[in-house]
Formats: C-alpha cells, structure tokens, sequence
C-alpha cells in the first residue's frame, strides 16, 4: 500500500498538492523533482490505481531551502523534517495519515535518528485538525515563527526511541 514515490506519480501528487494548497506551499513539476532528489522519504499510498496520500521528509543536513527545515537545522541535530503530508479528502479519517507518520518513525529508529519534526499553520487560520493529528502522534510544540510575513506557525518535534529530553545543536 506504500512505496516509494516515482517521476510516474508526479502527476497525481502535484493536483494533490493544489486542492490543499491554503495550507501548503505550492508546487511545480520542477520544485517537486528537485524536492525528490533532496528528500529522504518520498512515499506514496496508491489505492485503486490512483495516488491517494503521499508524505515527503528530509534528514537533518541536506540543502534543502524550506525556512522552517532551516530553523530546525539551526535549532536541532539529528532529525527527519516532515515537509508535508497530504491526504485526498475522500480518503482522510482512514488512518492513511499515521500509516505514513508510523512508517517515517520506523524508519527513523532504523536509521537512529533522534527526532522527527514538522510545522503546523497556528495562523492567520488554525489548522485544529492538524494540531490534534500531531498531539495524538506525540509531537509537541517546541517554538513558532512567522513564515512568509502574514503566516505563523507551531514548530512541533517528536522524540524517537530513548533520545535523550533536548536534542539541541
């Protein structure tokens, strides 16, 4: 039910991308492939031939451009940074979402990483769907920064395995 994404998929995953747009940021045939060159997760969930989820995540170190991956950076060592996740509207309340949040933390305890982190819109609109999602995971806010000038959002990390309390740089 999940794999890895591929240049096939692209397609789907970008018209994905646009119907939550409001709460991502936009993307493009090229941002995404360079995106996919750079991540370290880059899965799908494909369901009757059709790309119904998909979940792209970098590791701590790598050049992505993404401020708020840059503030974690500075801030944390040793992380997985979950840029987006997104879920077709017919497909949300299933479980798809934390199969994919399940999957980037075993892969993170496989490949002793400390934490994964990720950011959530608090304003101008909060996102409470979002928030809950990210609590009941076990995430919890560590900051928040305005992103863009007009958005401002909750900086959250989750511990993984028996990291230690502060994994600060």
């Amino acid at each position: 039910m999940i794999r890895k994404a591929e240049k096939k998929d692209y397609t789907q995953i970008l018209k994905l991308n646009q119907k939550d747009v409001e709460m991502l940021s936009p993307l493009d045939d090229s941002l995404l492939s360079k995106m996919d060159e750079l991540s370290e997760i880059f899965q799908v969930i494909e369901q009757d031939d059709r790309i119904v989820a998909f979940i792209l995540a970098f590791k701590d170190g790598c050049n992505y451009w993404s401020d708020n991956y840059r503030w974690f950076l500075d801030n944390y060592t040793n992380f997985i940074y979950i840029d987006r996740i997104v879920i077709d509207e017919n497909y949300r309340k299933q479980g798809l979402a934390s199969k994919l949040y399940e999957n980037v933390c075993d892969y993170a305890q496989k490949n002793s990483y400390n934490l994964l982190c990720a950011e959530i819109d608090i304003e101008p609109e909060y996102n409470c769907p979002s928030i809950s999602f990210h609590r009941k995971m076990g995430f919890m806010e560590v900051g928040t920064r305005i992103s863009k000038q007009t958005l401002t959002v909750s900086l959250q990390i989750k511990e993984i395995g028996h990291a230690p309390a502060c994994n600060l740089r």
